[in-house]
């Protein structure tokens, strides 16, 4: 019996000792996939499943869920780190300065998980909204940011969210990538 619970205890800290590996990789590299994190310790996806359970069990790490074109992807992060949602910053060389950005941005929401950023209205983009705004735009250091209002915010749960930039010209489309779960 004794030698039972000698195994159960070095299973238990031997599976501690792992989830601590894991957990300083999360934090050093934080928004890796699953996949990823298996390949960077070198473990089988079984071992990095466990460990992720566990680790999520003990609220040590979030995970965000994000639709690819190769299916669900879940990038995981310290369960403190905080994602950067209060502006969309995008290095001003990479939009037409012609009209240039200057002190109102327009934002329409697109589509439930995409919305537009321009320096000017544009009509197509109002015509298919369900809602528009306006936001003060910021140039800083040579990058445009705009602090989405607090109903695009909301709606878009950008401060529980993964999300992506891709410019159109001169036009910004945010799409939201993953929640956290």
């Amino acid at each position: 019996m004794q030698a039972i619970k000698a195994m159960a205890k070095a299973n238990r800290e031997r599976g501690e000792k792992s989830e601590e590996e894991l957990l300083r990789i999360i934090k050093e590299k934080p928004g890796l996939s699953f996949y990823e994190l298996t390949k960077e310790m070198g473990w089988s996806n079984g071992k990095t499943s466990g460990c992720l359970k566990r680790l999520i069990q003990k609220n040590r790490i979030k995970m965000v869920r994000s639709i690819r074109k190769q299916g669900i992807v879940n990038f995981i992060f310290p369960k403190d780190f905080e994602f950067e949602t209060d502006t969309i910053g995008i290095p001003s060389e990479l939009l037409k300065v012609n009209p240039p950005w200057k002190e109102i941005a327009y934002l329409y929401a697109l589509s439930a998980n995409s919305f537009g950023i321009s320096g000017q209205p544009v009509p197509n983009w109002e015509k298919m909204s369900k809602f528009t705004d306006t936001a003060k735009i910021i140039n800083s250091n040579g990058t445009i940011e705009v602090a989405p209002p607090k109903d695009f915010a909301d709606f878009y749960k950008l401060s529980k969210s993964l999300h992506s930039t891709a410019i159109l010209n001169d036009k910004i489309i945010v799409t939201v990538e993953g929640f956290i779960l």
